[in-house]
């Protein structure tokens, strides 16, 4: 089953959806963005280089089980889990 990884809006061509294997002790946050960037590439890492600030500035946008990050990139994900990952939003 692993972990459900989506990408929505401009995130949605490069992520689209996704089945993660968490392995046997699970994986953190940091760890599953890691792991996307080897598995989708150059393109993928441009996007998330700095995401530790754009997580924590809130500029991206990650919800694990429709829910925000308690711990940031330091949360711990389990196998089941639902994974949205949104772009930079801006508006008026």
């Amino acid at each position: 089953m692993g972990i459900s990884v989506r990408g929505y809006l401009t995130f949605k061509p490069l992520i689209g959806k996704r089945n993660v294997d968490t392995g046997p002790d699970g994986m953190t946050l940091k760890e599953l963005l890691g792991l996307l960037k080897r598995e989708i590439g150059e393109d993928f890492e441009v996007v998330v280089a700095d995401v530790e600030k754009k997580v924590n500035d809130r500029s991206i946008v990650i919800l694990v089980n429709g829910r925000n990050l308690e711990k940031g990139l330091n949360t711990q994900l389990k196998e089941g889990d639902e994974i949205a990952i949104f772009p930079p939003m801006a508006g008026g």
